[in-house]
């Protein structure tokens, strides 16, 4: 399947950013149902990028 290229989303606030994770994190987990394990490790991977960045916001 392919899906088309989007445009690197850019978050500014701590709740935009942990809006995010939570969309990511439920694509993720339904690509995982629908068996696209490719997809839910691709968003598992923006999920931990997203977090990484938060990280770093809070500190």
């Amino acid at each position: 399947m392919q899906v088309a290229a989007e445009e690197p989303a850019v978050y500014k606030t701590i709740p935009q950013v942990e809006k995010a994770i939570a969309k990511l994190k439920k694509e993720m987990e339904k690509a995982a149902k629908a068996l696209d394990f490719m997809e839910a490790a691709r968003l598992r991977d923006q999920m931990f990028s997203l977090q990484a960045e938060l990280k770093e916001m809070k500190n």
